[in-house]
Parts: structure tokens; sequence; C-alpha cells
């Protein structure tokens, strides 16, 4: 297939895109909610008044409201009922907020455009000569009410009483496209406001006023902020010339350009009554939006094919997430919405939604996200993916789309594995005060902390395999085992890193042994797609297997081979959090050699505890005792310190705490 037949595209004006018979749009349950308000709404404003006075004036025709992307399958609606459903179905897979936007945009102009039209009848009626003026407004206006009342609505010419006229929009899961009370469903804001409308037209023909309920605070915020500036625009001028002076209408090219129709007013504006001042601008704004408001219109084959398109042309608001382009196969794995709700899969889906909140800061929503996904595929099938949302996006789809013909239990074990990274997550790598039930004592509280200070995320998928086990049975022993493989990682951690100027090289061990195992020792493969959580090795087959990776790769097999290597590191310089642990560890019940006050030795147990929380949290900096920068005129130092590169390693490195009476120091001699 070329790259002409791959997508179709072009830049339709939102009346040809919109108003095309048997067309709706549907938005898939993983897109946000609606959440546009008034800042955003008098963006669109702006855009739109700037457009008319350009279009006025015969300058820049169009304004482009940017791009949207849908992939068109009339047998992916779910549920569907296929003699209720629209010709074509264009899923959303950007561009909702906008499209919620225009579609609310014109239910108000509907509204007032049939107010005037109304009282221009009324004047038209007790009048024995009828106004031409009037006559050419009212039958601009009776087109224009046609075209608004057409893009609102798809008439499919069955059902009953207002359930012939299909919204034009709906959303999966909320709604559903029906002929009937019992068939239908339209719960969604977007839904919900244009079926009252169709249900108004059917019933009176009248089109007054449609008020949001108290229970959909965000639609009636919209509305508000839409007849806020249609009210406006009447009163005063708001940054429009066109609209308030509405010289335009004198102008047979200028009405073309604006109304759709090649002839000017009758009378110059400036004798039009207050109804048809009102007429006329309400009439210029909904033939602009439908003649010359545009959009870039991609319509890809397949949605995994919108997703491509979608991350390179998304250049406004956030991107979808994995999580929620993963969440309609999940449903549809349970059976629909109905099913879904209160199903396994949606508790697993809650545990995600907890660690990934909407109200969290963008970056830090942007760390999290990509810390579950890497650590997921990682502990799931031993795969190393990027933080790309697209490859993310991909992974999780495909890898659940794989377990598609296994039976429901098989599906939900891969969604609650995606649960369970989270809940860590969640609960202990970034809670600054998890649950001692699993950590058992402080030490092993401070080894995560350690690991979480230093971002040592590649240890994540380890961690989880054992954590799972440990709150799926609340075993001693699995608790105990849980605790082992933290302390091993963290020590692992400590080693490898302050032996080595660079990080490098310890994520490829890391991922191997999830992934492969390790050979040497016999460790098998700790993915959870190979091992069940009841079959995870005991937690000293990890430890030595990260101990013969220290061997292997480090040449380290004993204290004094660590000792060396590290004696000969500038720690302060490669990793700061480190020194400070490896200075609270050497602290540590550490008493003060009489004869070398530099010195120390181990004391009594509990004399000086200092490898707990309460110690790392406490105001320790890290300061040199020789200077960092040699003064010339001291001779308190021995200059071999900075000409041998001794300043920024261990045993010139100490911890004062500040705001202490006493100044409280951990060092360590090399």
């Amino acid at each position: 297939m070329s790259p002409q037949q791959d997508f179709k595209h072009g830049a339709p004006s939102f009346g040809d895109l919109i108003g095309q018979q048997g067309r709706c749009f549907y938005v898939p349950m993983y897109q946000r909610d609606f959440t546009w308000g008034s800042d955003q709404i008098e963006r669109l404003f702006e855009d739109l008044f700037s457009g008319i006075d350009r279009v006025a004036s015969g300058d820049n025709p169009s304004t482009f409201l940017g791009s949207v992307i849908f992939f068109d399958d009339r047998y992916a609606v779910d549920p569907g009922k296929d003699n209720a459903l629209p010709t074509s179905v264009f899923h959303v897979v950007d561009g909702q907020q906008r499209l919620t936007t225009l579609l609310l945009l014109c239910s108000s102009l509907m509204r007032e455009v049939h107010q005037v039209l109304a009282e221009l009848e009324a004047t038209q009626v007790l009048d024995s000569n009828p106004d031409p003026t009037t006559t050419w407004l009212s039958e601009i206006l009776q087109t224009v009410s046609d075209r608004l009342l057409g893009a609102l609505h798809w008439d499919h010419g069955q059902g009953d009483n207002g359930y012939r006229f299909k919204p034009r929009m709906i959303r999966q899961a909320s709604d559903t496209w029906g002929n009937t009370m019992t068939d239908a469903r339209y719960e969604s804001d977007i839904a919900y406001y244009l079926h009252e409308i169709a249900k108004s037209r059917a019933q009176t023909s009248a089109h007054g006023p449609v008020i949001a309920p108290p229970s959909r605070p965000h639609l009636k915020l919209a509305l508000d902020a839409i007849e806020s500036t249609l009210a406006r625009v009447q009163t005063e001028d708001i940054g429009c010339a066109a609209l308030w002076e509405l010289d335009f209408v004198s102008n047979v090219e200028a009405c073309g350009r604006l109304l759709g129709r090649r002839e000017q007013a009758p009378v110059e504006a400036s004798s039009f009554s207050q109804f048809q001042l009102r007429g006329a601008r309400l009439a210029t704004i909904a033939s602009f939006l439908f003649g010359h408001v545009k959009v870039i219109e991609v319509i890809a084959p397949t949605e995994e094919y919108a997703f491509t398109l979608f991350e390179p042309l998304n250049s406004t608001g956030q991107p979808l997430t994995p999580i929620e382009t993963l969440k309609p196969l999940v449903v549809q794995a349970e059976g629909g919405g109905s099913n879904f709700l209160g199903s396994p899969s949606e508790e697993h889906l809650r545990a995600v939604d907890r660690y990934l909140p909407e109200d969290l800061e963008p970056a830090q929503r942007t760390r999290r996200l990509n810390s579950l996904i890497t650590s997921f595929a990682l502990v799931e099938r031993g795969e190393k993916i990027g933080r790309v949302l697209l490859e993310q996006r991909s992974f999780l789809r495909q890898s659940y789309g794989s377990v598609a013909g296994m039976d429901l239990q098989t599906k939900r074990a891969f969604s609650e594995g995606l649960a369970t990274t989270a809940n860590f997550l969640n609960d202990y790598w970034d809670d600054d005060s998890p649950s001692m039930a699993l950590l058992g004592d402080e030490r092993t509280h401070l080894c995560l902390k350690v690991l979480t200070a230093t971002r040592h995320t590649i240890s994540i998928p380890l961690l989880v395999r054992y954590y799972e086990r440990a709150e799926k049975t609340k075993a001693d022993s699995h608790i105990k085992e849980f605790q082992h493989v933290l302390r091993s990682v963290t020590a692992f951690w400590t080693l490898w890193r302050t032996a080595r100027t660079t990080t490098s090289g310890i994520d490829t061990e890391h991922r191997r042994l999830i992934g492969e195992g390790d050979a040497e020792t016999g460790l098998p493969c700790l993915t959870r797609a190979e091992m069940s959580h009841e079959d995870l090795p005991k937690a000293d087959e990890v430890r030595n297997a990260l101990k013969g990776t220290l061997v292997r790769k480090l040449k380290i097999s004993s204290a004094e081979d660590w000792i060396n290597k590290v004696g000969a590191q500038s720690v302060y310089q490669t990793e700061k959090v480190l020194a400070r642990y490896l200075l609270l560890l050497a602290h540590d019940d550490a008493i003060k050699l009489p004869d070398s006050p530099r010195q120390c030795r181990r004391g009594a147990s509990g004399c000086a505890p200092t490898l707990n929380v309460a110690t790392w949290k406490a105001h320790y900096t890290i300061e040199h005792m020789a200077p960092q920068s040699i003064n010339s005129a001291d001779t308190s130092y021995e200059r071999a310190i900075y000409d041998d590169g001794l300043i920024d390693r261990l045993g010139n490195l100490l911890l004062p705490r500040r705001s202490s009476p006493a100044r409280a120091c951990a060092t360590v001699d090399e």
C-alpha cells in the first residue's frame, strides 16, 4: 500500500465536516472527558472574531483550528445496534474538545436564531407591507437554522419522537445510539444535551432553551461561557468591527463571503431594527463557522495507524497515555461497558489511575507513567522499551492483544500485573511513608530510601516480583524474602556504583537477570510471563546471582577488592547520595578511638544508630575535612591531599548536622 493510500486527508470547513449525511462522531473510552472551560472558549471566539474581520476585508479567508484525526469504523461501536447506527462512524482520536465546543456553540446559535426568526415573523404578520430587509434577513437565518440543526443531529428517519434524531457525537461506554427509549442511552454531557434538544425539536419545534441541570456543572460552565459571549456581541464591540458595525451588508462581495448570499441588504445597517441587528450578527457568526472555520482532517484506515499519526500532529493539549488507549481493549475483553463495571479488570485499572491521578503536575505524571510502563514491560516480558509514548502504547496494546485468544482469567492476569506494578510504585517507591508491614525494620526501610533517592529505577522490576508474592499471600516467609531481595539489591547497587565512575552496565545486568536469569548460578528467568509468583526462587538465589555479577563484571570477590576500587574513586563527585549512605554505614554504632580521634571502631549495638530513616532525613550534609580548594597561605593540610586527588574521596568526607548544638560528624577512613 502506498503512502497516499494509507490515509485520507484534507482541509474541510466545519460545515462540510459536521454536516455530512449519515456521518456521526464517536469518542472512544480512552479519551478524557470534555474539559474545555471559559479560557479555551474565549480563545476560540477570539479566533472566530479575528477571522470574521479578515473575511469582511477580503483577506485571509479561512481560520484553521488545527488537526483532527479519525478512523472510520461503523462496526467498532460498542454496543452497536445496527438498525440505529449512523452510516459512517468517525472515531475521534484527536479533536474532541474542539468538536464538542463547536457543537455547543451551534446549539446556542440555533436557539438565538429561532428567537430572532420568531420575532421577525411576528413583525411581518402585523405589517401589511412586508419589510424587504426583514424578508432578506429571514431567508438567510432560515438557511442558517437548517445548517445548525443538521450539525447537531442526523435525521435517521427511524425512531420514536426525538429518538429519530441521532446526536452527532456520543461517547463510548456512556452512550448508545438507539431508536427507542429502551435502546438508546445518552449519559455523557454532549450526548445528553444534544438528545434533549432533539426531544424538544420533536415535541414542539419551538427550539426553546435546554437548561443544563445542576448535576452537569461542567456542561453548564461551558454553555454559560458561550452564551455570555454571544450576548456581549449584541451590546458592545468586543474586538470585531465587522460584527459590531455590519458595514459589509452593503457590499455584494462581502455578503457573499460572510453570509453565503451574493446580494446586499436592502438598507444600510444603521437602519436595522434591534432584532435585525441581532439576527445579522448571529447569521454572520454561524455562516463564518460553517464556511470559513477549517480543520486539517486526517482519516486513518485503522486505530493503530491513527495513533501513529497523532504523535507528530498533536501540538496542543495532552497526548493520550498508553493506559488510556489500553482501556478499550480491557473493556472489550470483559464483554463491554456494563460487564466491565465492577469487574476485576476495572479494579486493576482503578489501581493504575490511583498512581496516575489527573491532578498531577504534567512533568510528574510523565515521570510516573514512564516508571510504570518501562518497569511493567521488563517484569512482565523482559522487554526493554523507551520513553516514547507511541512505543509504550504499542507495547501495551500488542501485548494485551496477544492474549486475546486466551481465557478471561489470563487477560485479567495481565491487567493485574500492571496494577501490581502501579501499587508498588504508589505505596512504596513514591510514598514518603510506606507501610512497614512489608518492610519490617528500619534498615530495610532505609534501603528503599537509598534506591529511590538515587533514582535506581532499574531495580523496580525485581522488587515488584517479590513484592507481588508478599502482598498476595501476606505469609511471613514471603515478606522476609521480599525484604531480603530489597537489601540485596541495595547492597549490589552500592558496591557497583561506588566502585565505578559511571552507572554504565548495571541496567543491562538487571535486565539480564529478569529476562534471562543467570546461567552461572542457575537463577531462572523471572518474568511474570515465564514464572508465577508461587514459583519464584529463594532470595538467596537472587543474592548469589548479584554477587556473581560483581565478581564477573567488576572483579569484586572480597571486601578488600571493593575497598581498593572505592578508595581510588572520587565518590563525592560521582554519587553524592551513596557517599552519604556510606558515611552513615561507617558511623552506625561506631565509637571514636581514644588515640586517633578521626578513626572509629564498632561499639555496642544500639549505642549510636545511624542506619534508620530518621537519621537519613536529618539535616546532614556532606562536607570536606581538608577544604576542596587549597589556600596557599594555609599549611595545616598536606599538599599531597590535593596533588593525589584525595579531596573527594570518602576519607576526606564527613557529615556535619546543621542547626545542631553539637556538630555530630560521621567519617570513614580510607
